[in-house]
């Protein structure tokens, strides 16, 4: 039951995707958001000043799902971190925690919609939301030490107020 009820949930996720204009938004806010939502024990640091990216409406999930799936599937995580880099004209927006991280093997795995040990699809909805608007995410970290999401935002995506 519990299967039918999140693929019910990804499939009316999906079907709303790139429904609504992308917009202006800030992932601070959003992150703070997600966080209170799922009522975390971890400390959750988020460290992107006054960042806005334009994207699809549901960017909300893409947080929210890497807070969750940190929780869910990391282990004894005590902090998620969020932070980011220029390179270029683009921006890389970090989420690191210090959990027992991501098996090399599955690094690009986890973002397929088949892949079978996570709950639902959400980190390939994650990065279909984020690819919406031109944005990519990859898995970098160090098994062992901690899962270290980074998403490129495109130039022209990304400002700081």
């Amino acid at each position: 039951v519990e299967e039918i009820r999140k693929q019910v949930e990804f499939s009316r996720d999906y079907q709303d995707m790139g429904v609504a204009a992308p917009a202006w938004q800030r992932p601070a806010d959003l992150i703070r958001e997600s966080a209170a939502e799922l009522g975390l024990p971890p400390d959750v640091r988020v460290d992107l000043g006054d960042l806005e990216i334009y994207a699809d409406p549901m960017v909300k999930k893409v947080f929210y799902n890497l807070i969750d799936n940190a929780v869910r599937h990391g282990g004894k995580v005590t902090e998620i971190r969020f932070s980011c880099a220029k390179s270029g004209q683009d921006l890389t927006i970090f989420c690191e925690d210090d959990g027992t991280g991501i098996p090399d093997g599955e690094k690009e795995a986890i973002f397929r919609k088949t892949y079978k040990r996570r709950y639902g699809h959400g980190l390939f909805l994650v990065s279909e939301i984020l690819g919406i608007t031109g944005m990519t995410i990859r898995e970098t970290g160090v098994f062992g030490e901690g899962a270290r999401f980074e998403v490129r935002v495109p130039g022209g995506g990304w400002r700081e107020e």
